[in-house]
């Protein structure tokens, strides 16, 4: 087989030569008169598409074993995550290894065997000791992102969510939004730029806002608890905070975030994510609409529903 790249598109061929058939040409300098041959497109949803309904078939049926694999989504730093697990990065069959994402890693095991049904079982059975080292920081298999876990459980347990966004502008509801399903659970998004917003959209009282500044957590409960009123949703997570480069003080430097779920046990915190750049998209806990998008780390009201406590990610 061979894979190579040209001018950003990917190709692959694959190539079986005939039985006893020779080409000695040095023009072609590959020495086999080809049978297969199997041309990708490089645009990734339709090599995908070509992939699962055609060429996997094809060279599953040219080969005398089969590979399985499983994807471990794992809330936390790939340094710290690898010291932890990096005896089990070297094993032959099944294979581990670790991939840095945004404020998360994966961890893909792969299983080669005879058969599909045995090199899931092997996956299966090496899954388990990763959850045994890893424990609750592994919060799916499979999925896209935290978003797509956040869908499905809520989902399993007929509950709705909304959102109440201020220096992210709204990036929690698309992140949400992207996940398929998601009108199922998903039906209000409130962006509150403004102070007026906060008091027209979802309730925030002026006065609240002159007593404790905007960047608060009582201005972050009120924004949370107002938009699942005005949603008439089960849950509803905020954040306000400074992205800068102005409007910094001591008390709340620039950067300070504050986070708030509104549902059976209301619970806030906050922490500083440094600048606006890093508040809008990356940063050390992945960015703020990924983090403040599920207060999913601490179960306390829903069996595996995570709050957005951020600070304990």
């Amino acid at each position: 087989g061979l894979c190579f790249c040209s001018r950003g598109r990917w190709f692959f061929f694959f190539f079986q030569a005939e039985d006893g058939i020779r080409d000695r040409s040095p023009s072609r300098g590959l020495g086999d008169v080809y049978k297969r041959q199997v041309l990708m497109p490089g645009v990734p949803h339709e090599m995908k598409a070509m992939w699962e309904e055609s060429v996997r078939g094809l060279l599953l049926a040219r080969q005398n074993c089969t590979l399985h694999s499983i994807t471990l989504r794992v809330l936390g730093g790939e340094s710290a995550i690898e010291y932890r697990v990096r005896h089990l990065l070297e094993n032959a069959n099944p294979t581990a290894a670790i991939y840095c994402k945004t404020g998360e890693c994966e961890i893909r095991i792969t299983a080669r065997a005879e058969n599909d049904s045995s090199a899931e079982k092997m996956c299966r059975a090496y899954a388990t000791k990763f959850y045994d080292l890893l424990g609750d920081a592994v919060y799916d298999e499979n999925v896209t992102g935290l978003e797509e876990t956040l869908v499905h459980t809520l989902k399993e347990k007929g509950l709705t969510i909304a959102t109440a966004e201020s220096c992210t502008g709204g990036m929690i509801a698309q992140r949400l939004t992207n996940v398929s399903g998601a009108s199922e659970v998903f039906g209000f998004g409130f962006v509150t730029y403004w102070e007026q917003a906060k008091a027209k959209m979802v309730g925030v009282e002026p006065a609240v806002i002159a007593k404790y500044n905007v960047v608060s957590a009582p201005v972050a409960a009120q924004m949370a608890l107002g938009a699942a009123e005005a949603a008439g949703a089960d849950i509803a997570v905020s954040v306000t905070g400074l992205a800068g480069p102005n409007g910094g003080d001591a008390v709340r430097p620039v950067g300070t975030c504050l986070f708030y779920t509104s549902d059976a046990a209301d619970e806030e915190d906050s922490v500083n994510l440094g600048d606006r750049r890093n508040i809008k998209k990356k940063k050390k806990y992945g960015n703020t609409a990924g983090a403040n998008l599920f207060l999913l780390k601490e179960t306390y009201y829903l069996t595996h529903m995570y709050t957005l406590y951020i600070i304990k990610i």
